[in-house]
């Protein structure tokens, strides 16, 4: 049975807003331009990072935390999403959690790189560009994994197509220009041709080993539609591992 995810409107949906749907193709690559793995790398990666929630929205869930002796600690965090003419922007507040990047905004505009701000009593900071490869209210999460920052690198390269949890899927290769030591030097994604859904992603460390493994886990059949209710990320060096579920209305379709 396919279960195909579905993306809706929780605490991950800015990172799921790419990750889960298909988007328009950006007019700055040519339709006609000749079909290479490069440019149809550029094209799907262009055609997500073109994605942008309908409307503005607040939810909140669960993130769940095990470390590497077993240990498990679960903390509330709330999203609040901000649609407008120009961008949209998704703010992250995990209130019982001390973090320096706790409250985060993260702004998206259409052609241009993020923007990352630390909320500062309400005022907005803008952040370096060396820290969205840190950790959100300490999980394994990182700003860049909330950011996309992937899909914004210029080297993307469509590396074969293959069966992955029962799906057909195109393999989206994106290479860091510059891994810092401790960022992530590629990741790769496999894409559900059929819906554009990722349905697993893998982030290789300036060291070329694996580092994280993003995957939706649970899926449940909401008005004969199935939506990701469990989305999960592990640490593969550190064995760890962040889940986010609960929550209200988690994963409902838009």
């Amino acid at each position: 049975m396919n279960r195909r995810p579905i993306l809706g409107q929780t605490f991950s949906a800015a990172l799921l807003q790419a990750l889960l749907c298909w988007g328009g193709l950006s007019a700055a690559i040519a339709q006609s331009e000749p079909a290479t793995p490069d440019t149809e790398g550029a094209r799907l990666a262009a055609r997500l990072l073109a994605l942008r929630p309908a409307e503005s929205f607040t939810n909140s869930g669960v993130l769940q935390l095990r470390d590497a002796q077993g240990k498990r600690r679960a903390f509330p965090v709330a999203l609040a999403t901000t649609v407008t003419a120009t961008n949209w922007s998704s703010t992250y507040t995990a209130p019982t959690v001390t973090n320096v990047f706790n409250p985060l905004r993260i702004v998206h505009t259409e052609g241009r790189p993020n923007q990352y701000f630390r909320l500062e009593s309400g005022r907005p900071e803008p952040l370096p560009a060396t820290a969205v490869m840190s950790a959100f209210a300490g999980c394994d999460f990182w700003l860049a994994d909330l950011g996309l920052e992937f899909l914004h690198w210029p080297g993307q390269r469509i590396l074969k197509t293959e069966m992955r949890r029962g799906e057909s899927c195109r393999v989206l290769e994106s290479v860091n220009p510059q891994p810092a030591p401790g960022a992530y030097s590629r990741v790769v994604s496999w894409v559900d041709i059929d819906t554009g859904g990722i349905i697993h992603a893998d982030a290789y460390g300036h060291d070329r080993k694996l580092l994280k493994e993003f995957e939706p886990k649970k899926f449940e059949k909401i008005n004969g539609r199935w939506e990701v209710k469990t989305l999960e990320i592990r640490n593969t060096p550190a064995d760890t591992r962040t889940t986010h579920g609960g929550g209200a209305s988690p994963y409902n379709a838009r």
